[in-house]
């Protein structure tokens, strides 16, 4: 359990998602109302002390209507991912792996209305994102820098909200469906 008073989020900002990092001592929270996703370290009592905040929303847009929905941390724990809705986009953020700060990479519209959820692939090659407005789940390739380009046509399914990954358990062997 969260020991401490908590933090203090921005007023009217609606924290939404939050994802730790892989290997380090930091978490990352979205915030629903507001175009930003804030870092914070936890310590080992679980306090969760603040280190920054950086913003999501492309150079061109206007964040009239934006709102984030999903967020994930890459299994390298170099970037994190929030989905905007309203903007149509996924933001790339770089995480300082000594600090923990963010900073905003790149962010490229989806093709699609309302990015609601998303998963990374284990091994971190591709980005799934279910755009529930668009009615479709696209994959994205991952590059080593972050940068996202579609692995292909969507695939198309009426209002898709989340995605999860299941990845096989080690002792199946390949070709082979394990137990659930």
């Amino acid at each position: 359990p969260l020991a401490g008073d908590g933090f203090a989020a921005p007023p009217g900002s609606s924290p939404r998602y939050a994802a730790f990092h892989p290997t380090r001592p930091f978490l990352f929270v979205n915030h629903e109302t507001a175009p930003i996703v804030s870092s914070f370290r936890h310590t080992d009592a679980g306090e969760l002390v603040p280190i920054g905040t950086a913003d999501v929303l492309l150079a061109d847009g206007d964040g009239a209507g934006a709102r984030q929905s999903d967020l994930r941390v890459h299994p390298s724990g170099a970037f994190v991912f929030s989905l905007v809705r309203g903007d149509d986009s996924v933001c790339v953020l770089a995480v300082d792996e000594a600090s923990g700060s963010l900073r905003p990479l790149h962010t490229v519209r989806v093709g699609a209305a309302a990015p609601r959820g998303c998963a990374i692939s284990p091994d971190g090659a591709f980005l799934y994102i279910a755009s529930a407005g668009g009615d479709e789940v696209s994959a994205w390739c991952i590059d080593a820098h972050g940068g996202l380009t579609p692995a292909g046509a969507p695939l198309r399914t009426p209002a898709p909200g989340a995605i999860v990954l299941h990845a096989p358990r080690a002792d199946t062997p390949r070709g082979q469906k394990g137990n659930p």
